[in-house]
């Protein structure tokens, strides 16, 4: 990343800002910083889907409900988090883009209450996040345009290159 430090450093930091401890589904090839608050489960289906590591934390009975992110969504910030975990705590949260049509399922709050509807979507014709919203529907956190920017996710290079020029636009910090 633009700092030296590899993107979950950057996903983590807001992450274990508000949450007593963080959990990584799965082994993402990087090595973990040494902190006791972050614990790493298996995913035996790792090229399954997010809905299905989201089965794994559910399933994990670590706690009765997760803040979900991506490891790719290094611009998330405190109070973004914080507004996901302020409401009713046996409901999904979810950002609700400004369009009003689309949303992001990550981040998330999750409780682990929603085990057995996800396990329920993925047996489905349509195994999406999608569609366990429309099953379960969650609370819907209106996020406006500039707090949407916050939630970009960052898959190849070039991509952190070109949201790198845009943070200068758009009053991402970075």
């Amino acid at each position: 990343m633009w700092d030296g430090k590899i993107m979950l450093e950057h996903v983590l930091r807001p992450l274990l800002s508000v949450c007593r401890s963080v959990v990584i589904v799965g082994d993402g090839g990087v090595p973990l910083p040494q902190d006791e608050r972050i614990r790493q489960i298996e995913d035996p289906h790792p090229q399954r889907s997010l809905l299905s590591s989201l089965e794994v934390l559910l399933a994990s009975t670590l706690d009765s409900g997760y803040l979900v992110a991506t490891c790719n969504q290094p611009f998330m910030t405190i109070p973004l988090l914080r507004q996901l975990i302020e409401a009713h705590p046996s409901v999904a949260h979810l950002f609700l883009v400004p369009r009003g049509t689309s949303f992001h399922p990550f981040p998330g709050y999750y409780p682990a209450s929603l085990l057995e509807d996800v396990r329920q979507t993925l047996k489905s014709d349509c195994p999406s996040l999608r569609h366990l919203t429309r099953q379960c529907p969650p609370i819907w956190v209106p996020l406006s345009q500039m707090e949407e920017n916050h939630l970009l996710t960052v898959n190849p290079p070039a991509q952190l290159e070109r949201l790198q020029q845009l943070a200068g636009h758009n009053n991402i910090s970075i």
